[in-house]
């Protein structure tokens, strides 16, 4: 398969994306069918696990790679999960790479997928035993995009990845006490039934968020913190009923386009944003996004927080 010809986008859009430059758009995982070389770009066509839908992502000095991966290691079969943008030109651009833990080698009938939770079940001491959430992304035998219930147990093993790792959050930090409606979380188990599973691992995956800032970011290089008004739609407002969310920047936070630290800290409380993060719940129930990725949008609609 040739990596050129018409692009299609991964997913079919709830809101129709203004003409804008470079709009970051949510994680798709998937396949890659090829890499190429296209006027000095190296591209890769990514064949989506979520859709079936093919896309061609240009790959540049900007892109970052991250799980331990390089241009080089990603190949043709690779399963990556790719966060891009859509460029002035309305070709794709990747700007996070990183291989995904669907690319484990998966053993006997392991299915698994990545998506955000809906409902949690729990003992009488308070710890979850089963959590209901719809996949994203499946893969091994877990094949349809139903929502899955994941029995949790004493086996069960909870991780980051290497990418929260970079991001300042302990390789600890993300337990059984982290699993709640809209955490956002990749998961292998195994099982019989096409939708219940028992996990032998969880993980902690990246959140993609819009909302409108609430006041200025406060705080001194790097680290700021701001609020986010969430838009109605957000996930966190249906499954959290969170109306806002609390976040924050370090040392690796990267600022797309032409919104750096400077031009972020100027913003005012009209600014709409979109996020790409982790989140966490710390012993007091308060939520915070521990931003990776950050660029400024026009409007809450085309960003990528609606359930």
């Amino acid at each position: 398969m040739a990596c050129g010809g018409e692009k299609r986008s991964r997913q079919p859009p709830r809101n129709p994306l203004k003409k804008q430059p470079c709009v970051e758009q949510p994680p798709s995982l998937g396949l890659l069918s090829c890499r190429t070389q296209n006027q000095g770009l190296d591209q890769r066509l990514l064949k989506s696990s979520d859709t079936g839908l093919s896309s061609t992502f240009a790959i540049n000095s900007s892109t970052h790679f991250s799980s331990g991966a390089s241009a080089a290691t990603i190949q043709t079969g690779s399963i990556v999960a790719v966060v891009g943008a859509i460029q002035s030109d309305g070709t794709l651009l990747a700007t996070n790479i990183s291989v995904s833990m669907s690319g484990q080698a998966m053993q006997g009938a392991q299915s698994g997928g990545s998506g955000i939770i809906t409902a949690v079940s729990s003992d009488n001491t308070g710890a979850v035993t089963s959590f209901t959430f719809v996949p994203r992304e499946d893969y091994g035998d877990q094949t349809t995009h139903a929502p899955l219930t994941v029995m949790l147990n004493a086996s069960t093993t909870y991780s980051v990845s290497e990418d929260a790792v970079q991001q300042g959050i302990s390789a600890t930090a993300f337990n059984n006490a982290q699993i709640f409606p809209g955490q956002s979380v990749e998961v292998i188990g195994t099982g019989s039934a096409s939708s219940a599973i028992t996990a032998q691992s969880v993980r902690l995956a990246a959140e993609s968020l819009s909302g409108t800032l609430t006041g200025s970011p406060q705080g001194v290089s790097p680290t700021y913190t701001f609020v986010l008004q969430l838009p109605a739609s957000s996930f966190l407002t249906t499954y959290q009923s969170l109306t806002t969310l609390n976040a924050a920047t370090d040392a690796q936070t990267q600022y797309e386009d032409s919104l750096g630290t400077t031009a972020f800290t100027s913003l005012t409380s009209s600014a709409n944003l979109e996020v790409h993060g982790f989140l966490l719940r710390d012993s007091s129930g308060n939520f915070l996004l521990t931003v990776a990725d950050i660029s400024q949008i026009q409007d809450t609609s085309t960003g990528s927080g609606d359930n």
